[in-house]
Parts: C-alpha cells; sequence; structure tokens
C-alpha cells in the first residue's frame, strides 16, 4: 500500500518546483534454507524536485529526497534509508495534441505564420 502526496509552485515562467511525500507499508519475503520467512516493511520519503518547462512537448525535472525504511530485521539486517536523486522526463499531451488537431490553439504558432 502506497500513499503519496506533493504540492506545486511556481517560481517563474519556466521554473517550477514540487515538494513530494511518500509512504508506503509491505510485506517483504525471503527464503532461508528453502523456508520463506516473512516480515514487515515501510518507508517514508520527502523530496524536492525543481522543473524546467521551456520546452514545447516535454519538461525536464531535477530533485533530491531521502528514504527512511523501516523493516523487519529477522529477514534483512542492512539498512536501506538512503539518499534519493530524481530525473524527470514529463510529457506535454495536451501540447502534442493541440499541435496536431487543433494548431490554431497551440502556443507553437505564432500569429504571423
Amino acid at each position: 500500500m502506497n500513499f503519496f502526496g506533493s504540492y506545486n509552485w511556481t517560481l517563474s515562467k519556466l521554473i517550477s518546483g514540487e515538494t513530494t511525500l511518500d509512504f508506503g507499508l509491505g510485506r517483504i519475503k525471503s527464503f532461508s534454507f528453502n523456508q520463506p520467512v516473512k516480515g514487515a516493511y515501510s518507508f517514508f520519503e520527502p523530496a524536492i524536485i525543481l522543473n524546467y518547462n521551456g520546452f514545447n512537448f516535454f519538461s525536464l525535472g531535477l530533485g533530491s529526497g531521502f528514504r527512511f525504511t523501516n523493516k523487519d530485521n529477522v529477514i534483512i539486517t542492512n539498512n536501506w534509508s538512503l539518499p534519493t536523486i530524481i530525473l524527470r522526463f514529463s510529457l506535454k499531451f495536451s501540447e502534442i495534441h493541440n499541435h496536431f488537431f487543433h494548431p490554431t490553439n497551440t502556443s507553437l504558432y505564432l500569429i504571423n505564420d
């Protein structure tokens, strides 16, 4: 089970920011001497991402966060908490659709074209 929330804000016409919170619960399973061993796993990951929206059909983003984990130590003894790097590529489907099907409604065509 996973829960996700985000808050978006605009820094300028081309740059926007996003703060995300991700929280998840689940079960993990490992095999020890051909016997399954089950346990619980949970994580919490806050992150911040900056997006560049200067392209016509897509935007690029770069961010960082930290994933805090809690698990059953009987199954896995290593610490799974770690920093994360976020590389984002987002397609602008509405701009792509407008460009090909509604040329007068898109920002790609100038008035004098």
